[in-house]
């Protein structure tokens, strides 16, 4: 009996006769290890009404040819119509049995050839079948396998990323306590620079970086321009430019104070008590420059050489004070 392996189909071969009728049998694949399973055929047997019948005509045969012995004996010729394939001469005992014994065993050959062949027939495809489903199931096992080893690994890797998310809203958590905190921390500075401000501002609208002195004539027209060597005998009004930063915007007084070499304050007819001069300006909050009125007079010459001084007043404060040479 041979049969094929149902996972390398290799050819497997066993002697059913050393096993017993009906038994199963399983033999190891020698290429790769499989089972393959064998079922040992049972004696087939004739159908019991067939065998009946068989019995019944063999029963029939038997009372013919001993009613032609009693004929032969009494002397009386009796004619037996033999089948159609038989001789059409007197009857022959011993032909007669070996003709009935020739058909019922080739009627019983082919009963067993035919019962054999279904049998044969329904084992190859309980065999195909069986291979069919242990192919199947195998498939089944190796995909189901598979399955299992990539849910596995993505449940691994979704685990890692569940840590590594956390992880980073964790961070992202306390960076934003952080960020809070110094929010909160710079809204109280801006506060306090605020009020610092608002207290500066009462004081100082304007916080005064650089004084630069030029000289203009009565128009104010600049002869030399700020920040350039003045010489006396050029002098005619002297200019001053302020370069501040802004606290607040608005109109505010600032009063000037110009120092001759000797120390003393320079005055007009027309000075505060105190200064040498005063006016409004509009401020501006930020970084500005502005040019302040001119002190002096319009002929040249009118300043001698020294070291002169100004200085810039707002209120009782002085903003700045620069010192500057006439050549």
């Amino acid at each position: 009996m041979k049969q094929s392996c149902p996972y390398c189909k290799t050819i497997i071969e066993i002697n059913e006769k050393e096993y017993p009728s009906g038994s199963t049998v399983v033999k190891r694949c020698t290429l790769c290890g499989g089972n393959v399973t064998f079922t040992i055929p049972k004696n087939e047997t004739v159908d019991k009404a067939e065998y009946d019948k068989l019995l019944e005509e063999i029963e029939i045969l038997h009372q013919r040819i001993e009613e032609s012995e009693l004929n032969n004996e009494n002397d009386v010729p009796t004619t037996i119509v033999p089948p159609s394939d038989y001789r059409e001469n007197e009857i022959d005992e011993q032909a007669i049995r070996e003709e009935i014994t020739k058909e019922l065993s080739d009627k019983f050959n082919r009963e067993r050839f035919f019962i054999t062949q279904k049998i044969k027939k329904e084992n190859k495809t309980k065999t195909t079948a069986l291979a069919s489903v242990s192919a199947i199931l195998g498939i089944a096992v190796i995909a189901l396998i598979i399955g299992l080893f990539a849910t596995n690994h993505k449940l691994k890797e979704a685990k890692s990323n569940w840590y590594y998310y956390r992880d980073l809203a964790e961070t992202a958590q306390s960076s934003n306590i952080e960020a809070n905190d110094r929010i909160q921390e710079l809204s109280t500075e801006n506060q306090q620079l605020t009020d610092f401000k608002n207290s500066v501002t009462n004081t100082y609208p304007i916080i005064i970086t650089d004084i630069k002195i030029g000289n203009a004539y009565s128009g104010g027209i600049i002869e030399t321009d700020y920040g350039e060597d003045l010489y006396d005998y050029r002098t005619m009004y002297l200019m001053p430019k302020i370069y501040y930063n802004g606290l607040t915007s608005g109109s505010h007084q600032l009063k000037v104070k110009w120092y001759k070499p000797s120390g003393e304050l320079s005055r007009g007819s027309s000075s505060p008590y105190g200064y040498s001069q005063e006016s409004y300006y509009t401020l501006e909050e930020g970084e500005h420059e502005l040019v302040l009125q001119g002190w002096g007079a319009p002929n040249r010459g009118h300043w001698t050489y020294g070291t002169y001084r100004i200085e810039i007043w707002y209120n009782d404060v002085c903003l700045r004070a620069e010192s500057f040479y006439i050549h």
